[in-house]
């Protein structure tokens, strides 16, 4: 589940990189999706025989719990590098990890929108900007 080979191979540069918050964002969005859909926000018409709706549906029942295992191993494999960068254990960690755990993915989604963005955004600035300096 944790997709370890490729987390093997992430960095943490990669992980704070515009690409990796695109790909960590879709994941979110199939989140919210799927929680409307087990909510029947909007439900699948059965027993149709248009193509391109259970085209859709499958590419949407196939996506979702890839993304959902993306979003949280990846989310696990975040606060890994953070806890290793910080080096210090503070209450907002040990929440973090608390949320990563316990909530599955609805954890992993506050986590990408509490502590993810905000320091892949901080990241992004300082070295775009260390780029223009140089």
């Amino acid at each position: 589940m944790r997709f370890r080979l490729f987390w093997n191979k992430a960095t943490y540069r990669w992980m704070v990189s515009q690409q990796a918050a695109y790909l960590f964002g879709f994941a979110v969005a199939l989140v919210f999706i799927f929680t409307a859909y087990m909510l029947n926000s909007f439900s699948i018409p059965y027993g149709s025989n248009d193509l391109w709706p259970n085209i859709l549906w499958g590419i949407f029942g196939v996506l979702t719990p890839l993304g959902l295992c993306f979003l949280l191993s990846g989310m696990h494999k975040f606060e890994e590098m953070r806890k290793i960068r910080t080096g210090d254990s503070t209450g907002t960690q040990k929440f973090a990890e608390m949320a990563l755990r316990f909530g599955l993915w609805w954890g992993a989604t506050i986590y990408f929108f509490v502590v993810y963005l905000p320091i892949m955004r901080r990241t992004f600035t300082t070295e775009s900007i260390g780029e223009h300096v140089s």
